[in-house]
């Protein structure tokens, strides 16, 4: 490799010394851009699990005020939906609320959904968006993500 080097004419042997340092820089870059990345999806998956937390914190309250009688559980129920229908996060994040089957059981911006069977209801890549919601939560009892296009 020597060999070749040294016969090459100065000029050549700058231009391959850019090229090489030019290279290694774009390789160095797209290294650190990729965790970058890497490292914004898992802020932004902890901040959203911090969200769901404090959310669902919200539920229990309700479930224990039924739990000791102090509410109806319907009522416990219809007061916990309020609560997080009222929820937002980021200007436009909100919480919605199904069930196992799935079935929509609240939505702060679209009831015509409520009561509906989501089964079928697919994300942009076509994803099963619900059943994969009630799969994750199925198999993961501390919570988990579900990453979908929407």
């Amino acid at each position: 490799m020597q060999v070749v080097l040294a016969r090459l004419k100065v000029g050549h042997r700058f231009w391959l010394n850019v090229g090489v340092s030019v290279a290694a820089i774009i390789v160095l870059l797209f290294i650190v851009l990729n965790q970058f990345h890497d490292n914004q999806i898992a802020e932004r998956k902890l901040a959203m699990r911090t969200l769901v937390e404090t959310t669902y914190g919200v539920i229990e309250r309700y479930g224990k005020l039924a739990q000791k009688g102090e509410l109806a559980e319907a009522e416990a129920q219809a007061r916990a939906m309020a609560s997080v229908q009222s929820l937002r996060y980021e200007n436009a994040g909100y919480f919605w609320i199904n069930d196992t089957v799935p079935t929509m059981v609240m939505h702060p911006h679209k009831p015509e959904l409520i009561g509906k069977n989501l089964a079928d209801a697919k994300d942009a890549d076509g994803q099963r968006l619900f059943i994969k919601f009630v799969e994750t939560a199925k198999s993961n009892p501390d919570g988990g993500v579900v990453e979908y296009s929407w």
